[in-house]
């Protein structure tokens, strides 16, 4: 007979105590909140935009986690004790990363990378509750292995529900009917067609460039609209071709390719093998010694320091990344270059691609966001800023950009942004560049 002066054990109290259904409640909530504050002050753009169904599916997990537990393990009366304990798990493992995020936001550490024994430790700390849980309950040893490991495999997974967001917001966009003036539908595209007409595009886009002035340094731009969901970026990369043509007498020396709706079939797609291609046929065209090419690529970006690529029916395609770009860069053997990022995280293209040679001028911080990615805007924050601002007037790179920096800040703060913290990197080589006006940037060097 159980003495009821004596208090219970306090595994017992604490299972005892999450097993209400108020506990589980307010424990939910609490998890939501986390995974709210998480997403908001570190948001995550590798899909392209920070779903915020990645704050309903991770917030759910234990809860399923549990359910599936004590189906398997037939301990129906466990599984609201299991709920609450797992989202206790959830919540103090949710703190201490999002801590360790606030610790490491200034360094150069990458965050996916970082948060991986955060995510291990989750998924080991409640399979060992649920084994623990389970172990009085009366069922059997492989159903409480089984039981344990359904846990750890739906805590596992169920983070990865987010690759599916832009297939299943393809296939809506192309099979629900839309109400009346939404957006149009996207496009059907002929996938052969459009790939078998990308060697021919290449080449008339080459072949188009004008033969700069001889004896002179001779500037050429290359913009790249990633990707093709949306017209903003297409539209960016076109105006950033036009402009920068004009401010680095660039004119007729200037190459676009995208992946918007209206790029299709009239120039390259912005995809790897175009870009090598484009790459190494400037290459022919350079004089080592003076020749300057200027790259402007926009997209969505990721901490992975490539840009979201994908077609306006939601076809995704391979990345642009730094480490590939300086590959095909290097490997066509353009030296002088300024290379210009308009998307979230672009501060992480700076290390993979500096150089002495090299001129980079970044939107955002490495582990900051930019803003302005709507269909409603002609232009993103930065391509605004920058593009329309002084250098369109003959402003060196550096009073262009550092009027940039001062006009989005000044947005920012008025739209009570977090700042995006526009970076730039001059390379030893090309101060010059960096101070000079455009129109003789170009022949400067500082050899």
């Amino acid at each position: 007979m159980t003495d009821p002066t004596v208090s219970p054990a306090p595994d017992k109290y604490i299972s005892s105590r999450l097993a209400n259904p108020g506990a589980v409640a307010a424990l939910w909530l609490a998890a939501t909140l986390l995974h709210v504050a998480d997403q908001v002050r570190f948001p995550d753009f590798t899909s392209g935009s920070p779903y915020a169904s990645s704050i309903l599916f991770l917030s759910s997990a234990p809860v399923l986690a549990a359910l599936f537990a004590a189906f398997i393990a037939r301990s129906a009366t466990r599984a609201l004790g299991l709920a609450g304990k797992l989202l206790l798990v959830d919540c103090l493992v949710s703190a201490c990363w999002i801590t360790a995020e606030w610790a490491l936001e200034k360094s150069s550490v990458d965050l996916t990378l970082a948060s991986l024994p955060f995510f291990l430790a989750a998924i080991a700390a409640s399979a060992w509750v649920v084994a623990g849980d389970l172990a009085g309950s009366g069922a059997t040893r492989p159903g409480r292995t089984l039981a344990t490991l359904a846990a750890a495999l739906v805590l596992a997974a169920w983070p990865c529900i987010s690759l599916f967001d832009d297939s299943l917001l393809g296939w809506s966009a192309r099979y629900a009917r839309p109400e009346a003036g939404s957006e149009k539908l996207p496009p059907d595209i002929d996938t052969e067609r459009l790939w078998t007409s990308q060697p021919a595009l290449v080449a008339k886009a080459l072949a188009d460039l004008d033969a700069p002035p001889k004896g002179t340094g001779a500037t050429y731009v290359v913009a790249i609209g990633a990707s093709g969901t949306q017209h903003l970026f297409g539209r960016e990369a076109r105006f950033a071709s036009a402009t920068l043509a004009r401010a680095f007498r660039a004119e007729g020396r200037s190459i676009t390719l995208s992946n918007d709706e209206d790029s299709l079939h009239r120039v390259p797609l912005a995809a790897n093998s175009n870009l090598n291609a484009v790459l190494v046929g400037l290459k022919r065209k350079l004089d080592d010694s003076n020749d300057l090419v200027i790259l402007y690529l926009t997209s969505h970006g990721s901490r992975k320091a490539e840009l979201t690529t994908d077609l306006p029916n939601y076809q995704r395609l391979e990345p642009l990344g730094a480490k590939r770009l300086a590959e095909a860069l290097n490997r066509a053997g353009i030296r002088r270059r300024v290379i210009i990022v308009s998307a979230c995280f672009a501060g992480g293209w700076i290390k993979p691609l500096a150089s002495d040679d090299t001129i980079i001028i970044a939107a955002a911080r490495a582990d900051r966001t930019s803003f302005g990615c709507s269909d409603d805007r002609d232009l993103t924050y930065f391509g605004e800023a920058f593009l329309k601002g002084r250098v369109a007037r003959g402003a060196s790179l550096s009073d262009s950009f550092e009027d940039a920096r001062r006009t989005i800040a000044k947005w920012e703060a008025q739209a009570r942004k977090r700042p995006s913290e526009p970076q730039a990197f001059v390379g030893n080589n090309m101060k010059s560049v960096w101070k000079a006006q455009p129109g003789v940037a170009a022949s400067a060097s500082d050899r």
